[in-house]
């Protein structure tokens, strides 16, 4: 009668795979003659050794052990036809094949690891924005600045590159240290607010403590004498001057370090060239200087959210300069006294 061919069968049936009826087809097959009988118990014996002995094995590997079993076997078995080894030799690769299907489908599957990537928060020049982190920190970033953190923070460590200036409340978790990668300085923190400033093209870094405790040590090491670390407590601000790479440490003035994340704006005697960088970043405008003398003029004042127009008419109360503004295109012209 017409079936599927018994050395299917008996690979299935070995490697414990059956499908439904093989167990029946496989009796009548061995009840049509001994040397079938025969057969199956020098593939069955031959199986069970080389599966006992060999685990997880190279396909040739167990190919080779089927064949040296097979070989061992019928040594003691001489009656066999000759034809039945060929057909032995057979049914032992396509029992390494089922053996190879059943070991891949079984395996476990491989958990890749999770890609990690960088996320980027960028402020255009007047634009402000608070963000909160995966630690539960917060951090207000000033205008014309960014920070950047990967997706695993907070996973093994908690560290944030700033390019610009932001002011952060750390969560206090003592077995991950925040860091604060800026302008060359590393600023580090458990628990506590500061403010870190390192704009692009500045010269100096500032790092204003306003509660709790903080490290800062410099990234740009070129030999170890040049690498130092500096603590700061409450009120101290370390300023770091990047040409000449020398530190200082003293108080600072909340007004003119912190409160811009509260819409103040706040001069003590600066330059006017400081003072139209920080209005270009505050309101995103273009500002022009015209007729600037040899000793730059300067100002004081303090704005609270405050428009750009208004500041610029405090400005030219001091009889220093006057200015037009067409929208956010401004053209400021000094007048000598």
């Amino acid at each position: 009668m017409d079936r599927e061919p018994i050395e299917d069968i008996i690979g299935r049936i070995l490697t414990r795979q059956p499908k439904e009826g093989d167990q029946e087809l496989l009796e009548i097959w061995i009840s049509e003659s001994e040397s079938n009988r025969q057969q199956y118990i020098l593939m069955k014996e031959s199986w069970e050794k080389t599966r006992i002995t060999v685990e997880h094995p190279k396909s040739d590997e167990l190919y080779k052990k089927l064949q040296h079993q097979i070989s061992s076997t019928s040594s003691r078995q001489r009656s066999l036809p000759v034809w039945a080894y060929g057909v032995a030799a057979s049914i032992a690769l396509l029992i390494v094949s089922y053996f190879f299907i059943a070991d891949f489908n079984t395996e476990e599957s491989v958990v890749e690891a999770p890609v990690i990537e960088t996320i980027r928060k960028v402020n255009p020049n007047g634009q402000k924005s608070r963000i909160h982190l995966p630690d539960g920190s917060t951090v207000s970033l000033n205008s014309g600045s960014s920070i950047e953190y990967t997706t695993d923070f907070n996973s093994h460590d908690r560290v944030v590159h700033l390019t610009g200036e932001a002011f952060f409340e750390v969560k206090k978790i003592i077995e991950k240290p925040f860091k604060v990668i800026a302008g060359g300085v590393v600023t580090t923190a458990l628990g506590t607010s500061f403010d870190v400033r390192a704009f692009p093209n500045a010269e100096r870094v500032y790092v204003s403590l306003v509660t709790g405790k903080v490290s800062v040590a410099n990234l740009d090491t070129v030999a170890v004498k040049d690498t130092w670390e500096s603590i700061l407590i409450p009120g101290e601000q370390l300023i770091y001057h990047l040409p000449t790479k020398v530190t200082s440490k003293g108080p600072f003035d909340l007004r003119k370090m912190v409160h811009w994340k509260d819409g103040v704006l706040y001069f003590e005697d600066t330059d006017l060239k400081e003072v139209v960088t920080t209005l270009e970043r505050w309101f995103g405008a273009n500002i022009i200087l015209k007729n600037v003398p040899t000793s730059m003029p300067r100002f004081s004042g303090e704005f609270k959210n405050e428009s750009l127009d208004n500041i610029l008419m405090a400005m030219s109360y001091s009889g220093k300069i006057k200015f037009t503004q067409d929208n956010k295109e401004v053209v400021i012209e000094c007048i000598n006294p």
